[in-house]
């Protein structure tokens, strides 16, 4: 997996609700993930509809996001991802 150190992909503002608890996989293995809500605040548009997970079994944690691809664009409720995506995780600057 390539790093990127120092890259800034996006700043934003906005609302972040995070909703009920999922089972999604990462990579082959089945975490508690969470339903998360994205709306921005600088070009208030349609919701963004993701999942969201913490792994906490390393140091420093890593955030993971849904694995948007394919039909799961997470532009509606309907087509939220069902799986992280394992290609890429947050990094706290």
């Amino acid at each position: 997996m390539p790093t990127f150190a120092n890259t800034v992909v996006s700043t934003e503002t906005g609302s972040i609700v995070i909703g009920s608890a999922v089972t999604a996989n990462l990579g082959s293995t089945p975490v508690t993930a969470y339903q998360i809500n994205m709306t921005l605040g600088a070009n208030p548009g349609p919701t963004a509809h993701d999942l969201g997970y913490v792994d906490t079994t390393v140091t420093p944690n890593r955030p993971y996001t849904g694995d948007s691809t394919g039909v799961n664009t997470g532009n509606t409720a309907a087509t939220r991802p069902t799986t992280l995506d394992g290609r890429s995780y947050l990094v706290k600057q």
